[in-house]
């Protein structure tokens, strides 16, 4: 969702990257998997917050050692329009009632640094 609000507000197109790092085996390195939106190299990530090793809740950047730590398994186009299957409708569902609330705050705003 976030991928498909910011290419309608003109920040171009993202992909989504899913990754993988540790193994099952090692319990001082577990194994993970992640994923995250990049353009070239700029990540954002709002989920990173759920591993114990990552300080911060949202990432926007084009360096992170701590992403680079992760293998890529696969890259493909972010956004609704890539998702089919039998969710497709509730996520569109979902993604409309989130745009009508921001419009009800007076606009979903973005900060650029």
């Amino acid at each position: 969702m976030l991928a498909t609000y910011l290419g309608s507000e003109g920040f171009g197109e993202f992909e989504l990257i899913s990754a993988q790092r540790g193994n099952y085996s090692d319990r001082a390195n577990p194994f993970r998997t992640h994923a995250w939106l990049q353009q070239g190299t700029l990540r954002i990530d709002i989920t990173a917050d759920q591993f114990s090793d990552f300080p911060q809740s949202v990432f926007v950047s084009d360096s992170s050692p701590w992403h680079e730590s992760f293998e890529v398994m696969q890259r493909r186009p972010a956004g609704l329009i890539w998702i089919n299957g039998p969710i497709r409708p509730a996520l569109n569902i979902a993604y409309k009632c989130i745009l009508s609330r921001g419009q009800d705050a007076g606009r979903l705003k973005l900060i650029t640094i």
